[in-house]
């Protein structure tokens, strides 16, 4: 590992963000906290570090990682943003725990992702979203080895993890403790993993909602 940053008051400066940003741009990975659990953090647009994350992960590179978006206009830039279900979907809940699998415009220059669908969410947690704006799309999955529980908070994150990425930021507790709910809309409505939004909630904010 060659960065460690420690939240002080809960902020990080500006120029340890883009120290870590530049970690990414140049094929590094790291650890960061989002609003749901610490994730470990890769450029979803090159190869080298995506291979680091599925190997630490023991993840098949045929399941794809969801894509980190820092507005609804970045993603755009990769996606179909379109129909009530989606559009209200994204108003009710981004930023937050929610990724949405929608339709992925073509020929963007992703890498280990499906032709016709991507998966985003927007993080609800500044120190996330400012990484995304001066790096990129970026991957997040949990900071945890295949069969950990997610962590939650600093102490948590395995120490071998840590050592085998680039850098960590430490930033206190995630204030939702939870993995996101991933929610399939390009074909009607399909919850793939019920997290912290509950399938009641999100069927409760698409009632009535059209196609």
């Amino acid at each position: 590992m060659r960065l460690e940053i420690v939240a002080e008051n809960g902020k990080i400066p500006n120029d340890k963000i883009i120290e870590a940003a530049d970690i990414l741009k140049s094929g590094g990975i790291g650890i960061i906290p989002t609003d749901t659990v610490y994730g470990i953090v890769a450029l979803a647009t090159n190869p080298d570090p995506l291979k680091r994350v599925y190997e630490l992960k023991m993840r098949s590179f045929s399941k794809p990682f969801p894509v980190q978006v820092s507005s609804v206009e970045h993603a755009s830039e990769i996606a179909v943003i379109e129909g009530e279900i989606c559009t209200r979907l994204i108003e009710r809940f981004w930023p937050g725990a929610l990724t949405i699998v929608m339709f992925r415009k073509p020929k963007t220059k992703l890498v280990f992702q499906p032709e016709d669908r991507i998966g985003l969410r927007m993080p609800d947690y500044p120190l996330a979203l400012e990484l995304i704006r001066n790096s990129g799309f970026l991957i997040a999955p949990s900071a945890n080895f295949s069969g950990e529980p997610a962590p939650k908070e600093p102490d948590e994150i395995d120490p071998r993890l840590v050592r085998l990425v680039d850098f960590v930021i430490y930033a206190g507790s995630c204030p939702v403790g939870i993995e996101s709910t991933v929610v399939d809309v390009t074909r009607g409505i399909k919850i793939l993993r019920e997290g912290a939004i509950k399938k009641e909630v999100i069927m409760s904010a698409l009632e009535n909602a059209r196609k």
